[in-house]
């Protein structure tokens, strides 16, 4: 062979390399050694036949780049390897790497000889250390999932930021390929301890797309489908770039750390495994109260108030594995008061022996009163400090038990101020703050001792007249008691609001119109109650004379509701409800496009919908929800008009899955069905039947629903989370929550009243509980969303204060299925 002695041709073959020669005009075979049949299957004589030329052992698919790479070999004289797919004998594909040899004889001729390779195994290798990921895209955090093979099935927002490559670029792709991970050795070990089941941490030096490389922290784990096989791996990566400058700032010049720390306001500690501080800034000297040498002869434990030996054992062992911690803790000062602070703490490396850690104390009491105020507001009227409607409604519970226990009676009055919306026009809306206070303030002075008065919204305030007894030497009845002691303080209302009010300095006479309604004989339930006092008001303003009356239409409402009912049952036979759809938006996409001309098409930004029923009755046209689903709850009918729901929603999720447009849809869960003992089985059935994955699915209870009956719905909740289906809490601003049971709750998305979203961006108020909301599902781990947008300043505030998805009329009313698709 020419190039190659007989000896380097044995020598090659013997360690299963297929040597062979060619006429470099041609590219016919002159020569092949014996592996030839070992390594494609076909004989010598196949390869050095007349017509056979080098390249028919190539895969089609590759054939011309290759025969055009050898040519171009040929011509410049020049070697070179080519990696290329060959088709075997029994119509395998085998991967080859070639590498060619060219040599010119005296009278110009070219001859070329080459050595084969099987690489197959070296190819299969690459694919199979690729990894598939599954993941929710809204984590603050990379997540990528690969399959088996590597190829990317999910590459999340955060992913897209972290690393550079587009959601596209990435998504089919090789991670490999993409170039990721910088760390050689890395991902072999990652795979080592995936592949044994076991999850995997690490740290990593990652590559963005422009180049540069950063310090990245990732947690991956195995993914089983259902029979328990491996079916992949998905990683969730942080850039942890910030931590390891400052370890390594602290590590190269004390200078440089002490000039960094003593000018930042939050407070740093550097202590070893002892809790013993081996330094502080002068933020912690400022915050405590201690000179710095006080501090160095101290504990954290001697700070920390809540920090018990084994939290800071725990603390410390982590941090040395490389987890940092980020805790909520009580700091004392010196005097011997307290605040709350949260800490992040993680290992320094300060290039000795000792284990030292570098703790950073901010002082979160600004955050703490938030949150506070966010919980007063949920139960308190901002304007008057008066109970909203969720307390009322709570406190006029409480006074039915004991009604119903003690044999006692109750009355709710319903009071609307009669000119209060031309104050507010005439003077502005300051001064109808004012009026506001101020009629407070009067019926609290009218109102007995154990009663309560409470703001409803806008004009109207709700009283509470409670345990009522029966006065058995007149023959007096409770109700009618309760009846009669209604009246009193109906009469003492509405002499104490013929007084004028001086507002701003001028009078303005504004009076009240009163609706009564007793228990037992109105109601027997909160809603029924208030409902029943405010029917009563609208009597009593349709009458034109009294400015106060009791209710009386008991068997009216009767004989409507049992004619809703029996339509309601014709309906569901019938199928006469239909599914619109508000689309929830991309808010900062949207707002860019806003601001550069307009938000069309909304298509570019829609990021999911809204599931929302309507029942098309024959008698009254297309009926909204608010007015059929709470009749349907209280006569059993919720549970096949939810399954419908579910199903035609799953449907269509299915039909834009097929049109190629991914979209998440919320559902809407009404209380009574937290009850439901297979509400979690039929969902999933559901999703399982239309064939839509179950994370694409949003289950949505109100904030109320979810306070009401805490222990069920969290056990429904955490049952729908480990099925598989997102969760948000709705309404969040207009119930009661307990913040600490919120934070338990395994939520995605916090859903922001559209009460508060009204006064945005001029209302001072309005703007700081957007804000304090926002920032609070951060602090929970959940996504806040922003409901009611209508306005172009509106959206604007909340794109600034960091809410990124949020629906309202600006964008969209509800539509049809059909008609998403083209907004």
């Amino acid at each position: 062979m020419a190039g190659l002695s007989v000896n380097e041709a044995l020598l090659l073959q013997g360690v299963g390399a297929l040597v062979w020669e060619a006429e470099g005009e041609s590219l016919r075979f002159t020569f092949v050694s014996k592996h030839a049949e070992r390594l494609l299957g076909y004989p010598a004589e196949r390869w050095t036949g007349t017509g056979s030329a080098w390249g028919d052992h190539v895969h089609p698919a590759d054939r011309d780049r290759v025969t055009q790479e050898a040519h171009q070999l040929v011509r410049r004289g020049e070697d070179g390897e080519l990696e290329y797919r060959a088709v075997a004998a029994d119509g395998r594909v085998v991967w080859v790497r070639d590498a060619i040899c060219t040599s010119r004889a005296p009278d110009g001729s070219v001859t070329i000889c080459g050595v084969m390779l099987d690489i197959t195994p070296r190819v299969l290798s690459e694919r199979e250390a690729r990894f598939h990921s599954r993941l929710l895209d809204e984590v603050d955090a990379a997540v990528v999932a690969t399959d088996l093979k590597g190829a990317v099935t999910h590459w999340n927002r955060q992913a897209e930021q972290l690393l550079g490559y587009e959601r596209d670029e990435a998504v089919g792709r090789n991670i490999a390929e993409l170039g990721v991970v910088d760390d050689p050795g890395f991902a072999a070990r990652k795979m080592k301890v995936l592949r044994t089941g076991q999850p995997f941490e690490g740290e990593f030096r990652a590559r963005h797309k422009d180049g540069t490389t950063f310090a990245c922290y990732t947690r991956d784990s195995p993914i089983h489908d259902d029979d328990g096989e491996l079916s992949g791996f998905v990683g969730v990566a942080y850039d942890i770039t910030a931590r390891k400058n400052a370890e390594r700032s602290i590590a190269e010049s004390e200078r440089r750390f002490r000039r960094l720390v003593e000018q930042a306001a939050d407070s740093f500690f550097v202590f070893d495994s002892d809790g013993r501080f081996v330094d502080v800034n002068q933020g912690a000297v400022k915050a405590l109260g201690y000179t710095r040498d006080e501090l160095l002869g101290m504990r954290l434990r001697e700070v920390d108030a809540a920090l018990s030996q084994e939290a800071l054992a725990d603390m410390c062992s982590g941090s040395a594995r490389g987890r940092p911690m980020t805790i909520e803790s009580v700091y004392r000062r010196k005097d011997g008061t307290t605040f709350p602070v949260e800490v992040r703490v993680g290992l320094l490396d300060a290039g000795g022996g000792e284990l030292l850690f570098l703790a950073l104390a901010r002082d979160i009491s600004d955050r703490k009163r938030a949150a506070e105020q966010i919980a007063y507001l949920a139960r308190y009227d901002s304007i008057t400090g008066l109970p909203n409607r969720a307390l009322f409604e709570e406190h006029l519970g409480l006074a039915l038990s004991r009604a119903r226990r003690g044999g006692s009676s109750l009355a709710v009055l319903f009071v609307d101020l009669d000119r209060f919306q031309l104050v507010n026009e005439s003077l502005g809306r300051a001064a109808g703050d004012e009026l506001l206070r101020q009629a407070a303030s009067r019926l609290r002075e009218v109102a007995r001792t154990m009663d309560l008065v409470a703001r409803d919204g806008a004009d109207e305030f709700l009283l509470l007249l409670p345990d009522i007894e029966p006065v058995d030497q007149l023959n007096v009845s409770a109700a009618e008691g309760a009846e009669h002691t209604a009246r009193e303080v109906a009469k003492r209302v509405h002499d104490v609001f013929a007084e004028p009010f001086v507002i701003h300095g001028a009078e303005s006479f504004v009076g009240a119109s009163i609706g009564i309604s007793v228990y037992p004989s109105d109601g027997g339930y909160p809603g029924d109650l208030i409902d029943h006092a405010e029917a009563a008001l609208r009597e009593v303003r349709r009458g034109g004379q009294a400015s106060w009356g009791v209710f009386s239409g008991e068997s009216l409402r009767r004989r409507e509701r049992l004619g809703l009912v029996t339509r309601l049952r014709k309906a569901i036979d019938r199928g006469e409800f239909v599914l619109h759809y508000q689309p929830v938006v991309d808010l900062p996409s949207a707002c860019e496009a806003m601001t550069n001309g307009g938000p069309r098409p909304l298509h570019d930004h829609i990021v999911g919908v809204e599931a929302l029923i309507r029942w098309e009755d024959p008698e009254r046209g297309l009926v909204p929800p608010g007015e059929f689903i709470p009749v349907a709850e209280d006569v059993g009918l919720i549970q096949p008009i939810a399954d419908w729901v579910v199903g035609e929603a799953c449907r269509q999720g299915r039909e834009w899955l097929e049109s190629g447009w991914v979209l998440n849809v919320g559902l809407n869960l009404s209380p009574r069905q937290l009850w439901e003992p297979e509400l979690v089985q039929r969902i999933s059935d559901d999703a399982a039947r239309a064939g839509i994955a179950r994370e694409r699915l949003v289950i949505e209870i109100t904030e109320s629903a979810a306070m009401s009956d805490w222990t069920r719905a969290e056990e429904v909740l955490c049952e729908l989370r480990n099925g598989g289906f997102r969760l948000a809490i709705d309404d969040f601003g207009a119930g009661h929550s307990s913040l600490a049971r919120l934070g338990a709750l395994p939520a995605d998305s916090l859903k922001i009243d559209r009460s508060f979203v009204s006064g945005l961006p001029g209302n001072d108020t309005s703007r700081m509980m957007v804000t304090a909301i926002i920032q609070l599902a951060a602090n929970l781990g959940m996504e806040p969303f922003a409901e009611g947008i209508e306005t172009e300043g509106q959206l604007r505030t909340l794109v600034d204060a960091g809410c990124r998805r949020g629906q309202g009329f600006l964008f969209s009313h509800a539509v049809p299925g059909s008609a998403v698709a083209s907004l």
